[in-house]
């Protein structure tokens, strides 16, 4: 179990998530280095990148990254004592795993590839 209280990780939660969604919204909308997430995608040609459909993923994984949050915070829905212990023990590594995201859109976007394709 976590030593870090509740409390802690509730906020946390809650503005890691905001974060991470401010930027992803920021490196599309006002691409960081001029260039968007997309666009980089398009530039170094690969085979493992899937057409742009693919991606639309992405709005359903954050959508239910926002209904996690919302039922760490206990807003929504009532939190046992189970669930209160869940949160105490992955509310960390979901804090960390927001925050793991933001390196690589401005790694992405500013083109500092070692080796581009």
């Amino acid at each position: 179990m976590s030593n870090i209280s509740l409390k802690t990780i509730k906020i946390g939660s809650v503005i890691s998530f905001i974060i991470m969604i401010v930027v992803n919204a920021l490196a599309n909308i006002l691409p960081i280095n001029g260039k968007t997430t997309g666009e980089l995608s398009d530039a170094y040609p690969n085979l493992f990148v899937p057409i742009g459909l693919t991606f639309s993923i992405w709005g359903v994984i954050y959508l239910f990254l926002f209904l996690y949050t919302l039922y760490q915070t206990g807003l929504i829905w009532k939190l046992s004592p189970e669930g209160e212990k869940r949160i105490q023990n992955i509310g960390v590594l979901y804090i960390l795993s927001c925050i793991e995201m933001l390196p690589g859109f401005f790694y992405g976007t500013m083109s500092l590839f070692l080796y581009p394709l």
